[in-house]
This record gives structure tokens, C-alpha cells and sequence, in this order.
């Protein structure tokens, strides 16, 4: 009888016996579960037929509760900005592109400029459009409910991932580690792509492994089509054609039904990336180029990342990785989930190649990438590596499986104590940062709901707030303007970024050809060609002249302000009055700094700091602005 946990292969010599679910809970039986007479046989093969689902349907409960308990319709992030603005012009003006309608008027940091003057965001359109048809079934308020879905759902079909090679138990254990990793929760309510492509790559390996298997065509092309899906969500996932390259030649036969059905895998894979290229193609001008080339961030990835810079304090790429993935990644785990792929090349070389090129692709990729905050609380860096996590957490569970197989109590009671430990720590050290998200979504949200309800759609919006900004221009229905386009308080800011040759070639997050246009709005040039910033009064006078203009196409104009500061930000000509329409106070709650608990890391951190202190309610004021 083989033992528990080698599962499904395609032959005895390459990839092991052949394992249904009841011969692993067979085995279980024969391992210490089962000496009693049939009658108690039955009864216990009943209860460890229907326990896993029932214990997973509970898992993905408690995961939804959680997420609910979190969520707001609201993000002020610039990244979900970008992607919801895509998501909103897709849904209500069936297009991914706009041209503002002034210099002024608002636009996320995320967006770039094309040579023609079209405005769209750099990212690809795939978690755009899933959130435009949620957008177009139940309002603006759907964007927001995909990714918890999408988080949902990739933790079933992990499920189904992991049972490829393990059995319930460590499948069920398995799931847990994914649906608490704290870069899961993180990102499960910020409307960006990753949660999505986690969903199409637990999918995508589910249908391959099944084929390499089991021989399952139907699940084969699903699995092809949803890795495929996953490049038009991030671009960097175009790297799993290695695994879907690697999978249709492993198993290709002499045989015309052969040829066809792998040919079919590729092709089910080509599809969504073909749609990518002529979305490519149509916007930027050819199939290859992307969104990023605009602002140098194709051109971000370097050796240079890779090792680090004593000389400018810029810490290695891999020494950050390590650091965060034992605080907020795979606590305890990732190491032995490298040590599981290589162990599993000399009993299942097949499956063990999957996910190294599955998982070693990518990472190499982003040990070499410019942006990586080294905050030991931040999931800034390690979003990037979230979809590579359910193939460490299958080959670490494999490892452990396999080390414990024929002892049934100390599987249980060890891997379950292992596994409760790495889920207290995680929610641990998430929880603080989730209620934190949630309290500054909630502010944002009172500002907005507040703000929907005093300002009729279609008027023209200042703030002086890029969150509130970056919401208003995502929810959509207004004519949003940014304040400090009136204000020489940014002048420094924008000029440092654009006028430093040495930074020129760089690769930076925002277009430095708009924020010269922005640079150019308030500043000139002197006789000998230096910039300097414009007077007070003329900016003032610029201001003006939009109000005019909007008010000339019958919108109304609200300014949306921090009290306190409306001696700063509101006009002060003399043809406008300001009237007080509204105060919004809003409650951000208290602000947690702490330091992860758990984990290891190379310079010497692990020591659990926690600091409160209480923040006063944050007031806005909402005035609208009308002729004198």
C-alpha cells in the first residue's frame, strides 16, 4: 500500500502510484485509525469522507466573515485609483482612455499620457474589466466587492490545488496557511490586481496538475485559459507560460489525439494573451509595449536591486524579501517549501518542475526590481510574491506529509499545533494593519457619502486631499481639481522630480512628462531659461478663470477642505463667496505602530513594540462657491 500524500500520477516510475481520496483515507484507516469492526469502519469512513468538505466550507466562512467585517466601498490608494478610473471608463463610457476636459483637473499619479494626449492607466485591463461588469451589475459600489470574492474563491479551488498531492488533512491545513497569510488579508480589500491573479493561478495549477495526473482535458483548458487570463492582470505573469510550456511537452505523446489536446492547452493559454497584445497594440502603439515604458519602469529591473548599495544605504533586494517573508510572508514555511521542490524532483520530477518554474521565474524576477519598501509592516514588496505562495505552502505541506507518513497522531497533533502557531502569529500581526485600513477607508467613505449627498452629480469638486481625490475621480460623476495646482506648495516637489538630469533615465512610478506639464502651471521661466515659481496672485487669477469656466458650463463648484485651512486654499478673489454647506467630521481611530511578532530575520529585529496614541477627529469642510 503507498503512502499517504504521494497522489495521483501519471505512471508508478515517474510519478507515483495513483491515489483517489478514498485510498488516502484507506490508508489512514490501516495507519492507527481504524481497529475496529466494519460497522465502526464505515462510521469513520463516512465522517472522513464529508469532514474536509465541512471543515473547508467553515474555512472559507470564517475568511468571508472576516473580509466583510473589513471591507468599505472606499480606497484612496493611487494604485486602486488607477485601476477603478480603467474600470469606471470601461463600464459607463465603453472606453479605457479619457482627454480632461482642462490642464487642472484632476488626474491619479497612476495614469499616463500618451503621445497623442489620451489619458489611461498603465496597468492591463484584465482586473479592470472584472470590475467594470461588477460596476455595470450593481453600481460603483461592486468594484469594490471583487477581490474579496476573488480571495474567496482562490482559497476553494487552493483546496482543490493542494489535494493533488496531499490529502484532506494537510489540505485542509494548507488552505489555512493561504487564507491567513497576512498578504492575503492585506490585499483581499484593496482594489488592485493581485487578488485576482491569485485566484487565476489557483485555477491554472489546479487544471495543469490535474492533467498531469489525471489526465483531465476540461480541467487542462480551464487551467490554461485562467494562467493566460492572469498576464492582463499583472503583465509579469506571462512568466507561467514556463510551467503551461513545460506541462503540454512532459506530456505529449506519439499520437494525433496527443498533439491535439496539448495544442488545445496552448492555445486556451493564447487566448487572453492575445487580447492583451492588441489591447497593447491599440493603445501604446505595438503589441510588446506596455503602460510602464512611459514611466521607465520597464527599465527597472537591475542586478543592482539584486545586491544592494552599501554606498547609498539601499538594502539588497534579497535580504528585504527575506526579512519581510518571516514577519508578514510564510512564517516558518518558506524554507521548507524550498527544501520540498527539491526533495520532490527525485520522486516526482514532474510535479516538482511545475512549481519550481512556477515559482523561481517570478522570484528572480522581482530579487531584481527597483521598488521594494523595506518596512517590516509592509506588504508593499512581498504583494508581488502572493501568487507564488500556494506552490511553497503545497511543496512545505508535501515535505511535512511525507516526513510524518504512517503516524497519524503526530501528524495531527504536530502539524496541527505547527499550523495553529504560524495562523495566531499572521493574525496577529495583520489585524492591527486591517483595522488601520479600515478605519482610513471609513473616513473616506463619510467624506464621499457626506459629499454624494450635498453635491448634485455632474459639479466640479477642489480638495486639497489626493485620497479624497483618488476616491471622488474613481467612484465617478464629478469634475474633480486638485488645489495645489493653484498653490506653489508642490513647486519643489514636482521640480525635483523632473529637472534632475541624473534622475532622468530612472524608472519612477509617476510620468515625469505630467508632472512637467503640472510643474509648468505653476512656474515660468526667467530671460535666461531658470524656472522659478509663479506669483501668488497669478495662481489665484488661474483659479478664478476655472471657476468661471465651470460655472459657465452651469456646474456647481465645492471646495472640499481640512478646516483650518480654508484661509490657504479657498479663493480669494473678490467676484466669489464661500458658504459653509456642510461639516464632516470624520474618526480615523488611534494609530498602531508595531513591530511583527514571530519569525527570524538577518539583522536582528523580533522583539514585539507596540505604541498607541489617540488622533482627534479629522473635520472637513464642504463650501460651495458662488458669484458675488
Amino acid at each position: 500500500m503507498s503512502a499517504i500524500g504521494q497522489g495521483p500520477g501519471l505512471n508508478a516510475k515517474k510519478e507515483g502510484t495513483a491515489l483517489s481520496m478514498m485510498t488516502d483515507i484507506s490508508n489512514l484507516h490501516l495507519n492507527g485509525f481504524n481497529t475496529s469492526p466494519p460497522l465502526n469502519q464505515g462510521w469513520a469512513r463516512t465522517c472522513m469522507n464529508f469532514a474536509p468538505p465541512i471543515l473547508l466550507i467553515g474555512i472559507l466562512t470564517v475568511l468571508s466573515w472576516t473580509l466583510a467585517t473589513y471591507w468599505i466601498p472606499a480606497h484612496g490608494g493611487v494604485d486602486p485609483n488607477g485601476y477603478l478610473v480603467t474600470a469606471r471608463l470601461i463600464a459607463d463610457e465603453h472606453s479605457v482612455h479619457f482627454v480632461p476636459e482642462d490642464p487642472h483637473q484632476y488626474v491619479g499619479d497612476m495614469i499616463i499620457q500618451t503621445e497623442d494626449g489620451r489619458m489611461l492607466a498603465k496597468y492591463p485591463p484584465g482586473f479592470p474589466l472584472l470590475a467594470a461588469i461588477a460596476r455595470m451589475l450593481t453600481g460603483p459600489t461592486g468594484m469594490y466587492i471583487v477581490n474579496p470574492i476573488c480571495i474567496v474563491l482562490a482559497c476553494a479551488f487552493a483546496y482543490a490545488l493542494f489535494r493533488q498531492l496531499l490529502d484532506p488533512f494537510c489540505s485542509l491545513l494548507a488552505t489555512l496557511f493561504l487564507a491567513t497569510n497576512p498578504v492575503t488579508l492585506a490585499l483581499a480589500n484593496t482594489p488592485s490586481s493581485h487578488a485576482s491573479t491569485l485566484l487565476c493561478v489557483c485555477i491554472g495549477f489546479w487544471g495543469l496538475l490535474r492533467w498531469l495526473h489525471h489526465r483531465s482535458w476540461s480541467a487542462a483548458l480551464i487551467g490554461a485559459f485562467a494562467l493566460g487570463y492572469a498576464a492582463t492582470t499583472r503583465y509579469s505573469e506571462a512568466l507561467l507560460l514556463l510551467p503551461v510550456l513545460f506541462i503540454t511537452i512532459a506530456t505529449l505523446r506519439r499520437s494525433r489525439q496527443s498533439v491535439i489536446e496539448n495544442t488545445g492547452i496552448l492555445l486556451l493559454w493564447c487566448i487572453p494573451i492575445m487580447f492583451l497584445a492588441l489591447f497593447c497594440w491599440w493603445n501604446f502603439g505595438t503589441p510588446w509595449k506596455t503602460g510602464y515604458s512611459y514611466c521607465a519602469e520597464d527599465t527597472g529591473f537591475a542586478l543592482k536591486y539584486f545586491f544592494g548599495d552599501p554606498a547609498t544605504n539601499r538594502q539588497s533586494r534579497w535580504e528585504t524579501l527575506i526579512t519581510q517573508v518571516n514577519w508578514l510572508g510564510l512564517f516558518m514555511l518558506w524554507p521548507l517549501g524550498i527544501l520540498g521542490m527539491i526533495i520532490m524532483l527525485g520522486e516526482r520530477w514532474q510535479t516538482a518542475i511545475c512549481l519550481i518554474l512556477w515559482t523561481l521565474p517570478s522570484t528572480l524576477l522581482y530579487l531584481g526590481y527597483y521598488w521594494a519598501p523595506t518596512s517590516e509592516t509592509s506588504v508593499g514588496y512581498l504583494r508581488f510574491f502572493l501568487v507564488l505562495q500556494p506552490g511553497l505552502i503545497l511543496a512545505a505541506l508535501w515535505l511535512l506529509q511525507r516526513a510524518t507518513n504512517g503516524m497519524v497522531w503526530t501528524r495531527a497533533i504536530g502539524l496541527g499545533t505547527i499550523t495553529m502557531i504560524a495562523v495566531g502569529i499572521n493574525l496577529g500581526n495583520i489585524l492591527p494593519t486591517m483595522a488601520r485600513n479600515y478605519a482610513a477607508a471609513m473616513a473616506i467613505a463619510e467624506v464621499a457619502t457626506t459629499g454624494y449627498a450635498h453635491i448634485p452629480k455632474k459639479s466640479a469638486i477642489f480638495t486639497t486631499d489626493d485620497n479624497i481625490a483618488n476616491h471622488l475621480d474613481a467612484w465617478g460623476g464629478y469634475q474633480i481639481f486638485d488645489c495645489h495646482l493653484f498653490s506653489t506648495a508642490s513647486y519643489d516637489k514636482w521640480k525635483r522630480l523632473v529637472d534632475d538630469p541624473d534622475q532622468e533615465n530612472e524608472p519612477e512610478g509617476r510620468q515625469r512628462i505630467r508632472m512637467r506639464q503640472y510643474l509648468d502651471l505653476i512656474s515660468q521661466h526667467d530671460a535666461q531659461g531658470r524656472r522659478y515659481p509663479q506669483t501668488k496672485d497669478t495662481l489665484q487669477e488661474a483659479q478664478s478663470e476655472v471657476i468661471s469656466k465651470q460655472i459657465a458650463q452651469h456646474r456647481r463648484v465645492f471646495f472640499l477642505i481640512k478646516r483650518g485651512q480654508s484661509h490657504a486654499w479657498l479663493p480669494t478673489s473678490r467676484l466669489w463667496q464661500s458658504k459653509l454647506v456642510q461639516t464632516i467630521p470624520t474618526y480615523p481611530g488611534e494609530f498602531n505602530s508595531i513591530r511583527p511578532i514571530g519569525g527570524w530575520n538577518l539583522i536582528g529585529h523580533g522583539s514585539i513594540r507596540e505604541s498607541t496614541r489617540p488622533t482627534p477627529p479629522v473635520v472637513w469642510n464642504l463650501f460651495e462657491i458662488t458669484p458675488q
